[in-house]
Order: C-alpha cells, then structure tokens, then sequence
C-alpha cells in the first residue's frame, strides 16, 4: 500500500505528469487554480486523473502572528 503523497508544485508539473509516479496523493496550494480555465486548471485535472488531489489553502495566513487582514 502507498501512503506517500507529495505537494505538486509548477516546477514539476511536466516531469510529474509525463511519468506519473505511484502515490496516494498530490497536494496543492488551491489560490494556484482559483482562475478560470487555462494551463493550471488542465494540470489540475490531469493531475487528478492519476492521483487524489488534497486542497491547500493559505492565502488567509491564518498561522500568521500578524492576524486576519
């Protein structure tokens, strides 16, 4: 059984999806596909064609000392 996912990150989209590894899942920073339509949504739904995706957001910053803006 495979328990290793990793966090899919554009550097290696095409490496990634070119020979697709075995793993339980991809993470991804959702701000990153948040635009209509395009290059990021298709990788987005190749990716998802071989493996779970587990979304990510952090534009809230919520571990921020700052606090909310």
């Amino acid at each position: 059984m495979i328990y290793t996912g990793i966090g899919l990150r554009q550097p290696h989209y095409v490496a990634l999806l070119a020979a697709p590894p075995r793993l339980a899942f991809v993470e991804v920073h959702s701000e990153n596909f948040f635009g209509d339509g395009g290059a990021a949504l298709g990788v987005l739904q190749a990716a998802r064609a071989h493996w779970p995706v587990s979304l990510h957001g952090v534009g809230l910053s919520l571990g921020s000392a700052a606090g909310l803006d």
